[in-house]
């Protein structure tokens, strides 16, 4: 059994909640929505060295991290982004792949309601890996 196609994705919004300036979506909130949510899976697994053999190892992905898979390929993904640490305040981060951009966006949508949040687009972060043509 082949492992599943990982599709180049793309940044494409964010999930957050903003007291004025301030973000204030709890990691423990979206971690709760997330690990139930029949739309997401396990993000698809990263390789890293192992500091103390120097050799290849899985790396255990946390639980804010998690994909969205179509068949056998993963075409989109949500990453959460701390903004304060010591509260676990931050926000949530949304990619897609070429052509699932509105599956991911009503995928999100659906997220921000139940977090009482807001799904929007920060221009500011579109380098996080965007569209060589948005770049």
């Amino acid at each position: 059994m082949s492992s599943p196609n990982v599709l180049p994705q793309y940044y494409i919004g964010q999930i957050e909640i903003l007291d004025g300036d301030t973000q204030v979506l709890k990691r423990s909130e979206w971690t709760a929505i997330a690990s139930t949510d029949s739309d997401l899976c396990d993000p698809p697994p990263r390789m890293g060295m192992n500091p103390a053999t120097g050799k290849p190892m899985r790396l255990r992905l946390p639980p804010d991290e998690r994909g969205v898979r179509v068949g056998d390929e993963y075409v989109g993904g949500f990453r959460w982004s701390g903004y304060d640490w010591k509260e676990g305040l931050g926000t949530v981060l949304v990619f897609a792949a070429d052509g699932y951009e509105d599956e991911m966006r009503s995928i999100a949508d659906r997220l921000a309601d139940a977090l009482k949040a807001d799904f929007g687009v920060d221009d500011s972060l579109m380098h996080l890996g965007g569209k060589p043509e948005q770049q």
